[in-house]
């Protein structure tokens, strides 16, 4: 399934992401080595499906609201995951 996801725990939100598979895109973290996403320790996941001329914006959209901690620093959050 196509579209934007988001990631966070009970303090912050972790990730915003977008993928042509937001299930593999999950399972791909889920196999990640020690990295800062992990450390945060990720408990909840939100998705919208979304067509693909819109994912750029729409993370990028999603990125300002909600300053998740793993997209700090990234300048264009369009096409992860």
């Amino acid at each position: 399934m196509p579209g934007v996801y988001g990631l966070s725990n009970a303090r912050e939100w972790v990730f915003v992401g977008a993928a042509d598979d937001i299930r593999a895109a999950l399972l791909a973290h889920l196999q990640e080595g020690d990295t800062t996403l992990k450390s945060r320790v990720p408990t909840g996941f939100t998705f919208e499906i979304c067509h693909p001329s819109q994912r750029a914006a729409r993370v990028s959209r999603l990125v300002t609201e909600l300053s998740p901690v793993c997209n700090r620093g990234i300048v264009k959050a369009g096409g992860a995951g």
